[in-house]
């Protein structure tokens, strides 16, 4: 019995299967390629620093988490910091994610369907004084802020958990303006 014919053409299979996994692999490195990562490496304190944490929590706060993540043509950035707790009232906590897309027009209507489901549970008010093309401000039922800016390819979302005061939410607005202005 000859096997030549049956290894030819499982040799064939195999070449055509590697080169097809190639080109996959090839398109996706150039969607990757086509955002401007001229941003893509990032410290905490280019967006928030310990000493506007502490300002916007109103007492001493500590980084908890902080990533970065490039994936299917999206630069992700997200940090989140915690007050350090000296006691049950001492609670406090900051969460911001900074999204860049390939591209400004998927980006809005991603801005939209957030912005429909703060609707549903959240009071909303648009923020007309934002260097970017649009930005609202949600309180939810538990008093929580939360911040959505759209500038360009780029998503900025700040929230606050377990607000202690309204100078909390003032020194947000400030931190958030000047992070938006800078990028």
């Amino acid at each position: 019995m000859n096997r030549a014919p049956f290894y030819t053409i499982a040799l064939i299979i195999t070449v055509l299967n590697f080169f097809t996994f190639k080109i996959v692999v090839s398109q996706n490195d150039s969607k990757r390629s086509s955002i401007n990562y001229k941003d893509s490496v990032f410290r905490s304190s280019d967006f928030i620093s310990i000493t506007e944490a502490d300002k916007i929590l109103g007492k001493p706060s500590r980084l908890l988490d902080s990533l970065h993540k490039v994936s299917s043509g999206l630069l992700r950035y997200k940090i989140e910091y915690v007050a350090t707790y000296k006691d049950s009232s001492s609670k406090g906590r900051i969460f911001f994610m900074f999204e860049q897309y390939a591209d400004a027009s998927s980006l809005k209507s991603i801005y939209d369907n957030i912005k429909i489901e703060n609707l549903k549970t959240s009071k909303l008010r648009e923020l007309k004084d934002f260097a970017a093309d649009e930005a609202f401000l949600a309180i939810d039922n538990f008093n929580y802020p939360f911040i959505l800016v759209r500038k360009e390819n780029k998503l900025f979302k700040f929230k606050l958990y377990y607000l202690d005061a309204k100078v909390s939410l003032d020194e947000l607005l400030v931190v958030a303006k000047k992070i938006v202005a800078k990028h």
